[in-house]
C-alpha cells in the first residue's frame, strides 16, 4: 500500500472550536492580556484561521448561524434573544441518532 493510499484509508483529525464573543481575547492570537496556555498550545500546534467572519455583529444571531449553519435571512434571528429561545425558533436536527434530516428545510 501507497503512501497515498494509506491517507486515504484513515480520515482527518479535524476539530474546529467555533465561539461568539470570544473576539481576539486569546494568547495565542497576540492578545497581551490574556492567559491562555491549553488554546495557545493548539494554536502552536494545529493551523489558525484568524480571518474569520461572523454572519451578525450581535452574539444570537452569529450563535444560531454556528449551531445551524443558516444566515440570520434564514432564521429569521437579528437581535438578541435568550438562549432558550434559540432553541425553540428552529429547532435542530437530530444528528446524533440519524433520524433527523441532514439540515433543516
Amino acid at each position: 500500500m501507497g503512501w497515498l493510499q494509506a491517507q486515504e484509508s484513515q480520515p482527518p483529525n479535524i476539530l474546529m472550536i467555533s465561539v461568539d464573543d470570544l473576539n481576539d481575547f486569546v494568547g495565542g492570537m497576540g492578545h497581551p492580556d490574556a492567559i491562555t496556555p491549553h488554546l495557545d498550545r493548539l494554536i502552536a500546534n494545529g493551523l489558525l484561521f484568524a480571518n474569520a467572519q461572523c454572519q451578525a455583529p450581535m452574539c444570537s444571531p452569529s450563535r444560531k448561524a454556528i449551531m445551524t449553519g443558516l444566515r440570520p435571512s434564514t432564521t429569521g434571528i437579528y437581535g438578541f434573544i435568550g438562549d432558550n429561545q434559540i432553541k425553540e425558533t428552529i429547532p435542530l436536527p437530530k444528528w446524533h441518532s440519524g433520524t433527523g434530516p441532514p439540515f433543516p428545510p
